[in-house]
């Protein structure tokens, strides 16, 4: 590590340190929207100077690319350029990658004020259901000045919100008002409309109505898509990890078992040469899990949030290294035990296929890979999540892809139906 590495490295861990300090005062006292205001601001200016960074990075690469290939430089020179652009690569991926866990600061100040499950309907797009494309840099975005005006007028009225590109989690509009029931987006734009802004404002309505009637006629590619309720509120065992995390601290990695199924394990930096690898179970039906904020968080609750303010840091800058540990022959039980029989697909779309009957025959419901993730990355009670699906099952689409009844399906779900005549269980 270069001395400027390391001290980027040093100034960004200590950032990383204050961010969770003033997120978790914001959520133990929400009311307090100066703090939302100013850490804010403190997000914007992080993301700014990371964006700045790799913008004289690229330029950088262009460069040295260009001295390596129109020059004629000797073998060492041409060596020692290599070396440059593969570093200077690597700073890009590693800034990105820092981005994303300042972004995932936005990602807690939006859960400290709204539900994660209406959050996750702002990610995709309501077309297709794919994922909705992030906005990008702050540098050189027209109208983000505007956008910081309607931010600070908001909480200025008292209404808690966000800039939408302070999150990863939030794809549609600028600023996402917070003080509702449920999330709230604004476009704001100057001038004229384009086409695309006029889309934009018909695809924010289509997800406010879905909030409004807990229904949608056609959404992502579904029809007659309900929102269902929880049947139990999601049970999560942190007190398990956050005692995980401390033996590990103290021993330099640790196993706990919160329930039959489910394992944690937490390694410390030091430790990752040792034996830790023991403690992963053996069996060709367990799903490993390693959590990095280097991978998108996509619609789990943020991590930024389920650790603890003095763990945030740790887990962000690599000295904390946790995985979770996932029987598939647990999962498949449990839901057997309910009627259900559970096909684990793990397609890189779908997780799990339920097949199951109704009053109009055979019934299918995917849940898919993003979701069931939720278990290692919230740290969910794996019998409580089948308990959860179960019930969204049984009381009709939900918008993770059920495809039964008399009305006639949509091109997307019968292409999803013939598709759950052909799959294979993964760990069969």
């Amino acid at each position: 590590m270069t001395g400027g590495t390391e001290k980027r490295t040093k100034i960004y861990r200590r950032g990383i340190a204050e961010a969770a300090t003033e997120l978790h005062a914001l959520r133990e006292d929400p009311s307090n929207l100066a703090r939302l205001l100013q850490l804010q601001a403190y997000l914007v200016a992080r993301l700014r100077q990371s964006q700045r960074f790799i913008e004289k990075r690229r330029a950088d690469l262009v460069a040295l690319r260009r001295a390596r290939s129109l020059g004629r430089p000797s073998k060492q020179v041409a060596e020692a350029l290599k070396i440059l652009i593969s570093d200077y690569d690597a700073d890009i991926k590693c800034e990105q990658s820092r981005q994303q866990a300042w972004r995932c600061f936005g990602d807690g100040v939006a859960n400290i004020y709204q539900s994660q499950h209406s959050l996750k309907q702002l990610y995709f797009n309501t077309e297709d259901g794919t994922i909705k494309p992030h906005a990008g840099s702050f540098l050189g975005k027209d109208g983000f000045k505007l956008e910081w005006e309607v931010l600070k007028s908001a909480v200025e009225s008292s209404v808690p919100c966000v800039l939408a590109d302070l999150t990863n989690v939030i794809r549609h509009g600028d600023v996402c008002l917070l003080g509702r029931a449920e999330p709230f987006v604004l476009e704001v734009k100057s001038g004229t409309k384009s086409a695309r802004a006029f889309r934009q404002v018909a695809d924010n309505k289509k997800v406010h109505d879905f909030f409004e009637n807990d229904f949608a006629p056609a959404l992502r590619g579904m029809r007659n898509v309900t929102r269902v309720a929880l049947k139990h509120e999601e049970l999560k065992h942190l007190a398990s990890l956050n005692s995980c995390i401390d033996k590990a601290l103290a021993a330099g990695f640790a196993m706990i078992e919160p329930e039959p199924g489910l394992r944690y394990i937490a390694i410390c930096h030091e430790a990752l040469e040792g034996g830790w690898h023991e403690l992963l179970p053996t069996g060709s039906s367990n799903m490993v899990y390693s959590l990095t904020c280097e991978e998108p968080w996509h619609t789990s609750y943020p991590y930024t949030l389920s650790l603890r303010t003095e763990d945030v840091a740790k887990f962000v800058c690599g000295e904390l290294h946790l995985v979770v540990v996932v029987s598939a022959e647990r999962i498949k039980e449990k839901f057997a035990e309910l009627d259900l029989v559970a096909t684990m697909v793990m397609d890189g779309v779908h997780a799990v296929q339920l097949n199951f009957q109704t009053e109009h025959g055979e019934a299918c419901f995917f849940i898919s890979e993003l979701n069931f993730a939720r278990i290692a990355t919230e740290f969910l009670s794996v019998d409580q999540f089948v308990q959860n699906t179960e019930n969204m099952c049984r009381q009709g689409p939900s918008g993770d892809a059920l495809t039964a009844g008399p009305t006639e399906l949509t091109e997307y779900e019968s292409a999803l139906m013939d598709y759950s005549k052909r799959t294979r269980d993964f760990y069969s």
